[in-house]
């Protein structure tokens, strides 16, 4: 009998939680997506610019994430498009984890470093993410993640 509350306690913890709308959304960013007009299912052209917007974020996980999408909806994909979900060899049933998504090839960073270099802080912040979340945890790749958070940080407005 002395158990009964503490499950009473543990069922209403655990109902109050499923489907609650202020639990954070955990979805991976590559399933994200900004409400739509019609607020269902994105259509191709919003589904294109979600790939090219990540794209020219260089999040190129979820960029391939995307053109996934729409090449099995029949939808040409643009060359670069096509070229990353080639590169990525995307797979939706491939477990997702947080430095799989951020995770960079050598010459991916060798590219975004020269764009970082000219000013471009959208690559800046990439390489910030890769050095922070998929890149071993070492004192001189901290030390990466930091140099390449300032750089980033150079182009935002104070607030």
């Amino acid at each position: 009998m002395k158990r009964l509350p503490a499950l009473l306690v543990a069922l209403l913890l655990i109902t109050s939680c499923r489907e609650n709308p202020t639990m954070p959304d955990n979805r991976p960013a590559s399933q994200e997506h900004p409400q739509t007009a019609s607020d269902t299912v994105p259509t191709n052209e919003e589904l294109l610019t979600y790939a090219e917007e990540h794209l020219a974020a260089y999040r190129y996980h979820d960029a391939a994430a995307w053109a996934y999408k729409l090449k099995r909806q029949g939808i040409a994909l643009s060359p670069r498009l096509q070229q990353v979900l080639d590169e990525e060899r995307y797979n939706p049933d491939t477990p997702v984890s947080t430095g799989s998504i951020y995770h960079l090839r050598p010459q991916q960073i060798n590219l975004l470093r020269e764009k970082a270099k000219n000013g471009d802080t959208a690559a800046a912040k990439r390489l910030w993410q890769y050095y922070s979340l998929s890149a071993e945890q070492t004192p001189k790749n901290k030390r990466e993640a930091d140099y390449w958070d300032a750089k980033a940080g150079e182009g935002r407005q104070p607030n």
